[in-house]
């Protein structure tokens, strides 16, 4: 299972979640934080890739805009 951020009009494999699981439907959870610099407007997504299609999921997201100049 990988699941992968893009951001800034590239996706970003260092702050993916990747968790092997085997054929029988066994379960995968994962964790991932980091901060981005978007200083031009730019869409986020996740990417889903695995070998076989996902068949439920949970995502918990949290945006904060830090207000500081760079």
């Amino acid at each position: 299972m990988q699941v992968t951020p893009f951001y800034n009009g590239k996706a970003h494999l260092e702050t993916g979640v990747y968790f092997a699981t085997t054929a029988n439907g066994s379960s995968a959870c994962g964790s991932a934080h980091f901060i981005l610099a978007a200083t031009d407007p730019t869409t986020f997504s996740l990417t889903y890739s695995g070998p076989t299609d996902a068949r439920e999921g949970t995502v918990t997201l949290t945006f904060l805009k830090l207000n500081r100049p760079f």
